[in-house]
């Protein structure tokens, strides 16, 4: 039967947002470049690059809510529009992706050309000053990157006959696109990497643990965080998460449903085992399970391990 109590709990763990330096300096970078080109009419490039859950997809949410469509009388005017690259991409998606979020079905015998000129026109009309493009590194995988000119070409079109500034958001490696090709590399100078947390320092790891103790507080549970106290437990949550922000919120979600269904108060080592087992890696290998005793403090990322590139 559901645990209405723990469901609701680790929900608010969840949907709580916290903002750490690298969240606002990318937050706030984005939309000065949304602004810029408003103002200006001039386009630009930005790169934002992090791991598999170090807050990427929350910024992109975010910008979302903050820059709606706006409906008017006769048009809809989309201040930003957002497109994921799939596995696999060629240009014609690029194209649909735009057509496709502006609210008109491309037409599916339409040329490259075509779709081109409709996506171009579609936000022009629009009044569209950023395009987030999301998982920009499928361009880079599994040999895609054949023809890094003629997407260069593609976003350089955009850039520059729709007044368009764009955003790539994609994992660490996208930057090869760029190695890939000199022109887009002038244009998209600038960079933000969302990186994750630190227990490096006495300073670091203390901000960690207050971070961890503030998702605890979002819960609505009353939680005894006595255990906390404890550097090692401190550091099993750093690796079993390896400092990613989505990766400390899913741990703690679980570990507070566990608390409750256990109807304890106290966050310990057994519970956020329990968690980690379930929500992210089923370790089996007793040394490299971070609540385990034998555990080599390294982060886990050989092969086939939860934070290997390309898991997760």
């Amino acid at each position: 039967m559901l645990n209405i109590k723990a469901e609701d709990a680790a929900n608010r763990i969840h949907a709580a947002t916290v903002r750490f330096d690298a969240h606002k300096q990318t937050l706030d970078k984005t939309i000065e470049l949304y602004e810029r080109t408003k103002r200006y009419g001039k386009p630009f490039g930005l790169i934002v690059t992090g791991e598999t859950g170090s807050g990427k997809t929350t910024i992109i949410e975010e910008l979302k809510a903050l820059y709606p469509p706006i409906r008017m009388e006769e048009t809809t005017v989309h201040p930003i529009v957002f497109i994921n690259v799939p596995a696999n991409p060629d240009i014609k998606f690029i194209y649909r992706g735009i057509i496709d979020q502006l609210g008109i079905a491309p037409g599916e015998r339409a040329t490259e050309r075509q779709l081109r000129s409709q996506a171009i026109t579609l936000l022009i009309k629009a009044e569209t000053k950023l395009l987030v493009a999301d998982e920009v590194q499928h361009f880079v995988e599994k040999n895609v990157l054949k023809h890094p000119a003629k997407i260069a070409d593609c976003f350089k079109g955009l850039m520059n006959e729709a007044k368009v500034s764009i955003a790539f958001f994609g994992l660490p490696y996208l930057r090869r696109l760029l190695q890939a090709n000199a022109q887009l590399r002038r244009r998209f100078s600038e960079a933000c990497q969302m990186t994750s947390w630190s227990i490096n320092t006495k300073e670091a790891s203390g901000d960690f643990c207050s971070l961890i103790k503030t998702l605890l507080e979002s819960s609505q549970y009353k939680v005894n965080t006595k255990a906390l106290g404890s550097t090692i437990l401190i550091e099993a949550i750093y690796y079993a998460t390896d400092g990613r922000i989505s990766n400390v919120v899913t741990l703690l979600a679980e570990t507070i449903r566990l608390m409750i269904i256990g109807n304890d108060d106290a966050i310990s080592k057994a519970y956020l085992e329990r968690a980690f087992k379930t929500k992210i890696s089923n370790v089996i290998d007793k040394k490299r399970n971070p609540f385990e005793k034998t555990f080599i403090r390294e982060r886990l990322i050989r092969c086939g391990e939860c934070y290997a590139e390309g898991e997760l």
